[in-house]
């Protein structure tokens, strides 16, 4: 045996992750299909390394952690754990010699607790240029999807995709890449895939292909076709042949997407997730240096976080009578939790969120433009929060400002609930340096230039 970080989980221990993944289909409806077409996938190609289930430090079956590797003319990974965290999923990702990371990839339907470690394992990979692409997962039920009712107009049927099929849709893809057709006709070759056919010359005219997950993609109409509800007819025809399977139907939809399937689908899907007086109270100001001791002692993990509320004290002693920044908290608990929204809003509106908590659900219900930040290990009453509250204007431009690995999920949520479509990501990192090597700096400047102050 390999010593490895990574060992081969066998094809005969796969249902037992399968019966594992069963019981948490609500949290991870995906995963549960997921292990099953791969399952079905190594029946009908049972020579073939399509697909490769790695465990890390043999516990799987307890921790419901591990690690995808898809070779069917691709090179992805799909990684999930059962764990509240994603130290071991980090520690395995970057330790393994089992992946080459020199080799083009996607890292597969990142599900949003996991964002922060894939950053983090590419951070220190340092595998070149990479995009993140984000999306949403919807699902609905599988009960519900058993009672649809599949209809077609006369002048058309249903039929199965076949290869012959592969180059119309490789070529109306929008995310083709060199070597696609591979991947999609693996697709075809392994899964059930459907299209809406012309009676008159049975020509295609629209199509959906279940994934590797065993779940509704590539949702395609030709552009002439569009509106006239075959996008509709197909979703309902494969959610239900995915619900008869015994899973939740779900789609994975990415940004670009998003609007077309919400506006077909949305009355039938839901995100995976859902949850007076105003959620949001502001923080007086003679309470803020309390907020700064209590982010003193985080400062490892979060030093930006202590030296912005230290700036904003400074602000506000400089402008008292301003609203330049505003902060509040979340449902009194600001000082225990360190879940906090900034609200700033000189010639801007823009926002700061954190929280320590694990999850960022709570910012979720609460947010303008605004710094977020918990100290608690979720997001849960920061989303609450974002998406209750009545004191940020989400009709202006708007920026969430410097958002921390781990509350990125919480933000997308709460922009999806808010202003779904209209706006952009922008992606970086928060560089750091100990304040006591900082402190060592020696300044020098040429004899022909000095420093001063900027002035108005």
């Amino acid at each position: 045996m390999s010593d490895d970080i990574l060992q081969e989980i066998p094809d005969e221990d796969l249902p037992k992750l399968s019966n594992l993944y069963r019981d948490h289909q609500k949290e991870a409806p995906h995963v549960f299909s997921l292990i099953n077409t791969c399952i079905a996938w190594k029946k009908k190609k049972p020579n073939s390394n399509y697909v490769t289930f790695f465990g890390v430090k043999g516990d799987w079956l307890e921790s419901g952690r591990f690690i995808l590797l898809m070779q069917y003319t691709c090179y992805d990974l799909f990684i999930f754990t059962l764990e509240g965290n994603g130290q071991i999923l980090f520690k395995a990702l970057t330790q393994t010699k089992k992946i080459d990371w020199t080799k083009r990839m996607i890292v597969y339907a990142v599900n949003g607790k996991h964002i922060s470690t894939v950053f983090d394992v590419l951070d220190e990979i340092k595998p070149g240029k990479y995009t993140p692409i984000p999306g949403w997962f919807f699902v609905i039920d599988k009960e519900k999807a058993l009672q649809f009712e599949i209809e077609c107009p006369d002048d058309v049927y249903i039929g199965k995709l076949n290869q012959s099929h592969l180059t119309l849709v490789n070529n109306h893809w929008p995310h083709r890449y060199e070597g696609s057709e591979g991947y999609l006709g693996a697709l075809l070759e392994l899964n059930n895939c459907y299209g809406i056919f012309l009676k008159s010359n049975d020509e295609l005219v629209c199509w959906i292909m279940k994934n590797i997950m065993g779940q509704l993609a590539i949702l395609q109409t030709l552009p002439e076709y569009r509106r006239r509800g075959y996008a509709t007819i197909l979703t309902k025809m494969l959610s239900k042949e995915i619900a008869e399977e015994g899973c939740h139907p779900l789609a994975n939809v990415v940004v670009d997407g998003r609007r077309y399937f919400t506006r077909n689908s949305r009355r039938r899907f839901t995100k995976i997730k859902q949850f007076t007086d105003d959620i949001l109270q502001e923080i007086p100001d003679e309470d803020l240096p309390k907020l700064s001791n209590l982010y003193r002692d985080h400062q490892k993990e979060a030093p930006h976080v202590f030296s912005l509320i230290n700036t904003c004290i400074a602000w506000k002693k400089k402008k008292p009578n301003s609203n330049y920044v505003t902060f509040f908290g979340v449902e009194g608990d600001w000082l225990e939790s360190g879940r906090f929204i900034l609200l700033m809003q000189y010639s801007c509106c823009d926002i700061f969120i954190y929280t320590l908590e694990g999850n960022g659900q709570i910012l979720f219900k609460a947010l303008t433009d605004i710094f977020i930040y918990t100290l608690e290990g979720n997001g849960q009453i920061l989303f609450k929060a974002l998406t209750q509250t009545k004191k940020i204007d989400w009709s202006k431009q708007l920026l969430i400002y410097s958002v921390n690995g781990k509350h990125i999920s919480t933000a997308f949520d709460v922009l999806d609930e808010t202003r779904p479509g209209n706006y952009k990501t922008v992606i970086n990192w928060v560089f750091v340096i100990d304040k006591e090597k900082a402190l060592t700096f020696e300044i020098e400047c040429p004899d022909d230039v000095y420093i001063g102050p900027m002035e108005n």
